[in-house]
Formats: C-alpha cells, structure tokens, sequence
C-alpha cells in the first residue's frame, strides 16, 4: 500500500484549507503541522468494513509471499488470481474489494472457487506436553495417534466451536494447532502457485 509523504500531506492541506473558515479554530491553520492528532469517535467504527479490509490484505500478503517464493516480480502482470474460500461472508467480502486485490498483485483477473474440499486439506499438529498434563493417563498411545489424523469435519468442528470431542475425550481450544495447505495435486500443478495460510488460500495463474 501507498503512504503519504508529509510533503505530500502539506500540499493536500494547504488545497483544502480554502474550504475551511478562519472563524473555524477547530480546523483552520496555517500548516497542518499545527494541529493536533483528533480524538477518534468509537461510534464511526465498522467492524464489518474492518473485517472485510483485513481479508482484503491477507490474500494480498499471500499473493505477494508466492510471487517471492517464485521470483516472479509485481511488474510482471499475471492472468488471475484466484482465491479457494468456502465462507459465503468470507467470499462477498473479498468479491467487493476484488479491484484492490488485483491491482495490488498485479493480475489481470479474479476468481473464487467455493469447493475448497477440493482444493486444500486441513491437518491437526495436537500440543502433547499440554495435554499430558491435563489429561494425564487417560491421554493414551491410541488417543494420540487419533488425534493426529482428525477428519476434515472434525478439524472444522474444532475451529468453529474451539474443542473437539473425540473418542469421548473433549480436547479444549489452544490444544491442537491446525493448519491449511493445497493438496500435492496443485502444489505441483504446472503453471499455477499456491499458497494458504488457516484464513485464505491463494493460487496464482502463472
């Protein structure tokens, strides 16, 4: 993302300050440099807009990470980016903002695919000295193994809720570390790269 230089800040403010009134000492001054930062007011806040700016970024953060994995350089323009999210909200958000996320990757087109049981797997890394220690015996050789190779349903029951009952044991929220990744299939795929992290998944039409 762009920043404004405080050159730039002096110049937008000394083109604006024409529609500001002396009589305004709230607002009028001679640089901006003579004003003091505003209170924020909490009631303008949005934490729909919030949410949706920040899934905006995390597909542009992952974009970017696979241009640097590949050495493919932002000046060079790219067909598509396509991003796998299943979450209805999640796909709205990021369709609203789509303009920002291909001007800032430098692609031509944006698509989502809403199949993501297609496209990635979810796997369960479980914190076993914390659960030792509060499980104790009953966190068994057998539970262990289980554990580790949660089935996709279960792994996005434990996301969703923050516990998983399993084999009747309930393993609590911080337990299981879970993470996302494309599936070999498209890791491979000749002329696409992809990455993924817990929240979005990127793949670029290279």
């Amino acid at each position: 993302m762009s920043c404004i230089t405080p050159f730039l800040a002096e110049y937008i403010f000394q083109n604006l300050k024409n529609g500001i009134s002396k009589e305004d000492k709230h607002y009028y001054a001679e640089s901006i440099h003579f004003l003091s930062i505003p209170e924020y007011q909490e009631s303008l806040l949005n934490d729909k807009i919030e949410q949706m700016v920040q899934r905006m970024q995390a597909a542009i953060e992952i974009g970017r990470k696979i241009r640097d994995n590949k050495n493919i350089s932002l000046k060079t323009p790219l067909s598509k980016v396509i991003v796998v999210q299943s979450d209805k909200q999640a796909q709205e958000d990021l369709k609203t903002l789509s303009s920002y996320i291909k001007d800032e990757l430098n692609c031509l087109e944006f698509e989502i695919f809403d199949n993501e049981a297609d496209y990635v797997v979810y796997n369960s890394d479980p914190d076993h000295r914390e659960i030792g220690q509060a499980l104790k015996k009953s966190y068994t050789k057998q539970l262990k193994e289980r554990i580790s190779k949660l089935s996709r349903e279960e792994i996005l029951t434990y996301l969703e809720k923050g516990k998983v009952v399993v084999d009747g044991v309930e393993f609590k929220e911080g337990w299981l570390k879970i993470s996302k990744q494309f599936t070999e299939e498209y890791q491979n795929k000749q002329g696409y790269a992809v990455a993924s992290s817990i929240d979005t998944s990127i793949m670029l039409v290279t």
